[in-house]
């Protein structure tokens, strides 16, 4: 039995809310996890220019909550599993580094 109900409606709640990366996320957090969790799959897409995929005049991802979206669909298929907060910080990087979407 859930003795708690006020928490689980706050985590429903905050389900329910936009995607849009978290005010005040850790860019150096997503820069590094970006090091190791990206570079290598973009250098073989692009052959070797890893950030062209941001920065094409193409490309897929227009808006912050598309980047949210496309950062948690890369970690889905590496089987990364990170924690809400690790996306945010990804998402925070890429944005302020290359796509610069408003709030």
């Amino acid at each position: 039995m859930i003795k708690n109900h006020s928490a689980v409606l706050a985590g429903a709640m905050l389900a329910m809310l936009p995607c849009a990366a978290v005010v005040g996320a850790d860019a150096g957090a997503g820069q590094a996890m970006h090091e190791q969790h990206c570079i290598g799959c973009h250098n073989r897409l692009t052959n070797g220019e890893p950030t062209s995929l941001y920065t094409r005049e193409n490309r897929l991802v227009t808006s912050l909550d598309g980047l949210q979206k496309q950062v948690r669909r890369c970690e889905q298929a590496l089987e990364l599993q990170w924690f809400d907060e690790d996306v945010d910080n990804m998402v925070e990087y890429l944005n302020q580094t290359y796509y610069h979407f408003e709030r």
